[in-house]
């Protein structure tokens, strides 16, 4: 007999959006495991754990309800007590997409321009409406048979069913069906064809005949003299335009199918959780085609809908080793101002799972538990959760060990809703997504300003909130303003007159430092000019007359440090301002390229060089006022109620805290005093977590589902 389906939300709890089942906070620890018919024996492990949130895989699609309920038995025996997180594909069946050629998405490789065709197209409206269909199909099945098991839908379409168009070295939108799709919403964003033939400086220009730009539009030629990573608007309309709609044909479809999935669930009377890939904003080093093809150039469908309450990313591909980082894809700040939950997906390879080239895989149990150990972390102190996976299906977790590790850490996720959840840092990381449209497809200047910056940063040792420039309002509202002392804006090329008005009014005042890298701003969605630029930091700037290696090089500590790339950039940038003080160089043309200039309220600076080092990072947020915990490239992450250290390097060290703390060590509970600072010996890659109660936390209510 269905006993009464449980109430999922996700509501603020503690400073900090949370889960919450029938009004009780969750810290919603989950487990994947894949093939799903090979899982039962770590869903066990886990369920021993105390974690009973599974994952499971089906496609809508699928007409024989029986195909469903085979994805369903195995954990459902395995675990009386599961409850399932459905991961459901949207792609259609083989049969359709043979029948229906012009919904097939085409790609292009971005070498050759070689066309390949796979998945289907983002725009189409025919399947947009059956999927709906087919979801709705599917809600009211699993709500009618497993309403007391199924908590939450994640909604996947895409490369790997993450939303992406592709996670190839590919351009992608050419089916015939997404190019007329194109057409149709120029239609919607010029007033007649005149208008669309003034923007794109194109006398022939129609809506009925538009073409998308070629494949070698939007890469980098290798030509000399060299060709600008900037696209310029003013010349280049026509593939803003298309790299626009690129990112908003992806986003809208994953809108539409969670209003239709939220609607099935509206009918019943149910409230179950909706989540989906999405919100990827900084990809490993490398990667061009994510920022610039995979299709989050326009978040705000996605983040504006009322029906979605989790987004989701996996751990950055880079820097997972021991010593190494916590870091993801996604704007964490932003998507907690938006009220939603955020989940890092760790796939850690652990000890046990076989070698493989692009992964680093653990050692042994104790590094995997620390790097375990430092992800949840991070999650958590970002007012986040996880789950772990196994996509190999080798028992990655299966020894006695590692799953006492995971008791622990599930232990530790349950204690940290008893605690203040709220942010504390003092350092905000300002980007854009609207840059990705004023970018060509290479990796040489995207490396630096977005995966290079977000590692340094996170380096030194203070948390770090990531935020897109237009959700500054929202920081202003929920206090987050109040909190940063050192900014760096490292991703807003593109800055609308808006999106500028809103970055000055917000962020350049109140004694802040602000450092913007490279050619912050130079572009208003109209034209590209580095006098915006050099008006929106206060310095003037100046581009060298041909791109090449960018780096730079000042001295610290008597010592000289450099940073960059040997990697081609167009442009180059520098500055000659005799207003400002210089404080680096480029290395090769000699040119001041790191400058600070006091302005009314606040203090300028900018490096044309992007990518600077955390220690140096480390010294412009000191002379901020921001608190750094350590100062030796350990990363520290840390919010209201929580810390946590997983240090760079062996020694011993002192951690200092930004008042008097009673700390308690979160693993073992032992009692650490009360103390301003705390002496710890740690060898690199291990992880230490420690609560730091404070006055205003709650204990947990009585009767809490944990």
């Amino acid at each position: 007999m269905l006993v009464k389906p449980n109430e999922l939300t996700v509501v603020p709890h503690h400073g900090a959006p949370c889960i919450h089942v029938d009004g009780l906070p969750h810290h919603g620890l989950a487990f994947w495991h894949f093939p799903m018919e090979r899982g039962i024996s770590e869903w066990q492990l886990f369920a021993r754990s105390g974690v009973h949130f599974f994952q499971l895989d089906l496609n809508c699609w699928s007409t024989d309800s029986a195909d469903w309920e085979a994805a369903l038995s195995h954990t459902l025996a395995a675990d009386p007590e599961a409850k399932i997180w459905l991961r459901i594909s949207t792609l259609p069946t083989k049969a359709w997409l043979e029948s229906n050629p012009d919904h097939v998405q085409i790609h292009q490789d971005q070498n050759n321009g070689d066309e390949i065709k796979d998945i289907v197209a983002f725009a189409s409206p025919l399947w947009r409406e059956e999927t709906s269909a087919h979801l709705r199909r599917l809600v009211d099945y699993m709500e009618s048979h497993h309403g007391d098991r199924v908590w939450a839908y994640n909604i996947q379409a895409g490369d790997c069913g993450e939303w992406a168009y592709s996670w190839k070295p590919v351009v992608s939108g050419y089916a015939p069906v997404q190019i007329e799709a194109w057409r149709g919403w120029l239609r919607g964003r010029y007033a007649d064809s005149a208008d669309l033939r003034v923007a794109w400086n194109d006398p022939q220009a129609d809506f009925e005949n538009a073409a998308p730009p070629a494949w070698n539009e939007r890469t980098l030629p290798n030509t000399w003299p060299s060709t600008s990573h900037l696209i310029d608007p003013a010349s280049e309309c026509r593939l803003v335009d298309w790299l626009y709609f690129h990112g908003s044909a992806q986003a809208e479809a994953l809108a539409v199918f969670a209003s239709a999935t939220r609607r099935a669930l509206n009918e019943r009377g149910r409230r179950k959780l909706i989540s989906a890939f999405h919100g990827y904003h900084i990809w490993p080093y490398g990667s061009a085609y994510g920022p610039c093809n995979a299709g989050f150039s326009d978040l705000d469908p996605v983040l504006k809908s009322p029906d979605i309450d989790i987004l989701a990313t996996p751990l950055s591909y880079i820097h997972r080793n021991p010593g190494g980082l916590y870091s993801h894809h996604a704007l964490a700040a932003t998507i907690r101002l938006h009220g939603k939950l955020f989940y890092a997906e760790d796939d850690t390879f652990t000890h046990r799972a076989s070698w493989t080239p692009w992964r680093y895989c653990c050692r042994d149990a104790s590094d995997t538990l620390n790097i375990l150990r430092r992800n949840l972390a991070g999650a958590l102190t970002e007012g986040a959760t996880q789950w772990w996976m196994d996509h190999n299906s080798e028992d990655w977790y299966a020894d006695a060990e590692t799953e006492s590790g995971i008791a622990a850490m599930r232990r530790l996720a349950d204690a940290a809703l008893a605690h203040d959840r709220s942010p504390i840092a003092e350092i905000a990381f300002i980007t854009n997504e609207a840059s990705f449209r004023v970018l060509r497809q290479d990796p040489a200047l995207i490396d630096q300003l977005w995966p290079k910056q977000q590692t340094e940063l996170l380096r030194i040792g203070a948390p770090v909130d990531f935020v897109r420039v237009r959700d500054l309002a929202l920081a202003e509202k929920n206090g987050d303003l109040a909190r940063w002392k050192f900014v760096v804006v490292a991703g807003c090329l593109w800055l609308d007159h808006e999106e500028r008005d809103l970055l000055r009014r917000t962020l350049l005042r109140d004694g802040r430092h602000v450092l913007f890298l490279h050619a912050q701003g130079i572009c208003d969605g109209v034209r590209q000019d580095l006098s915006l630029a050099s008006e929106l930091t206060g310095i003037e700037l100046k581009a060298y007359p041909d791109g090449g290696p960018c780096r730079g090089e000042t001295v610290l500590d008597g010592q000289q440090l450099s940073w960059g790339t040997d990697k081609q950039i167009t442009p180059i940038l520098y500055s000659e301002d005799a207003s400002a003080e210089a404080l680096g160089w480029l290395e090769r043309q000699y040119y001041s390229v790191l400058m600070r200039k006091a302005q009314p309220g606040w203090t300028s600076l900018w490096s044309g060089v992007p990518g600077l080092p955390w220690n140096l990072l480390g010294r412009m947020a000191e002379a901020a006022g921001v608190h750094r915990y350590l100062d030796d490239g350990s990363q520290v992450m840390a919010n209201a109620g929580l810390l946590a250290v997983h240090p760079a390097g062996d020694g011993r060290r002192t951690m200092r805290l930004p008042q008097l703390r009673h700390l308690t060590d979160a693993l073992t509970g032992a009692d650490c005093g009360v103390s301003a600072s705390l002496e710890i010996d740690m060898r690199r890659g291990q992880t230490r977590v420690w609560h730091t109660p404070s006055a205003m936390e709650r204990p947990i209510k009585q009767g809490m589902i944990l």
